[in-house]
């Protein structure tokens, strides 16, 4: 006799799964989280020109949350 499989059911605890790892991950990156330690992160100088007509340069550092943060405006 063939058995055959629930998918629904299967497909549905897959996703369990999935969300209850996810769920672990975060909360032990949360609890091993140390915001004092210092983090790699890239630099870079970037040149615009103003509105007063002028080039100015500004330092940014690309953050581990995948943003750009200015660090001095000359």
């Amino acid at each position: 006799m063939k058995k055959e499989f629930n998918w629904p059911v299967i497909a549905i605890m897959t996703m369990i799964l999935i969300v209850l790892g996810v769920l672990i991950y975060g909360v032990i990156d949360f609890i091993t989280y140390e915001p004092n330690n210092v983090q790699e992160a890239t630099q870079k100088t970037l040149e615009y020109i103003g509105f007063d007509g002028k080039k100015h340069q500004a330092i940014v550092v690309h953050t581990a949350q995948h943003n750009w943060v200015l660090v001095e405006k000359k």
